[in-house]
């Protein structure tokens, strides 16, 4: 080896151009790669809007909608009604309507005996006139024994009654007059005051007392016929009618 000379391979100069041309092409390079991924990013935003507006357009759209349901499930036919008659056999108009009354008979006429309304009950109802209680306890088929003047013995009906004085003072009796009449025709039965089984009330009632009378009438025609009995307390008292009397 010579002093003074340099050893090993020789070293190539560098050159400034090969420098910057490498330089250039791998900025290049890296903004071709940039702009590749920019691209790619605003295509996949795009599409990500495209995407979310056609979704919003679907939900939004009352015919995409409909077409939808209709083409994911088959319609169903609607329940029949619970009043079809399929369900069994139909209710009656009015199930809680009144049953028909049965025709009450006409009453029996009874001539008024004045000027004084009177008090019409049913047979078993107590009648209030004033201060007195009338009650008609019994109505029954008799056999009537006549002795008087114009009586005839045979069938009869017998009238039973009480008077109760509610009041404070006495009532006089002395006037109470009974009378009784038949079928529609109202006919007045006449009295058999001689048989044995008429027997009238006293003159007078006191108060807070009760007193009873019986009495006899002939009777006319079918003994099956409604009657009427009509009792006249005293003359200043309402009279008592009881109306549709069957006797037992």
């Amino acid at each position: 080896m010579t002093n003074g000379e340099p050893t090993g391979a020789p070293v190539d100069p560098v050159d400034p151009d090969a420098t910057s041309s490498r330089r250039r092409l791998a900025l290049l390079i890296g903004g071709g790669v940039l702009a590749i991924a920019g691209g790619v990013l605003v295509v996949a935003i795009v599409l990500a809007a495209t995407q979310g507006s056609g979704e919003d357009t679907v939900a939004q759209s009352p015919s995409a909608s409909l077409t939808s349901s209709s083409d994911a499930e088959p319609s169903t036919p609607a329940p029949e009604s619970p009043t079809s008659s399929a369900s069994g056999p139909a209710e009656p108009a009015n199930p809680t309507a009144a049953p028909v009354p049965t025709a009450v008979p006409s009453p029996v006429p009874v001539p008024p005996i004045d000027s004084r309304p009177p008090v019409v009950v049913p047979p078993d109802e107590v009648a209030v006139t004033g201060d007195v209680q009338v009650e008609m306890t019994g109505f029954t088929s008799v056999t009537n024994k006549g002795e008087g003047p114009g009586e005839i013995s045979g069938p009869g009906v017998e009238v039973a009654i009480s008077v109760k004085n509610t009041g404070t003072s006495s009532v006089d009796l002395a006037a109470l007059t009974v009378n009784v009449y038949q079928g529609a025709e109202g006919i007045p039965l006449a009295t058999v005051t001689s048989d044995p089984g008429n027997r009238p009330t006293p003159a007078t009632v006191k108060p807070g007392e009760t007193v009873s009378g019986t009495y006899r009438y002939s009777t006319t025609g079918s003994a099956d016929e409604v009657y009427a009995v009509s009792i006249d307390v005293a003359p200043d008292l309402p009279p008592v009618i009881y109306q549709g009397v069957h006797p037992s």
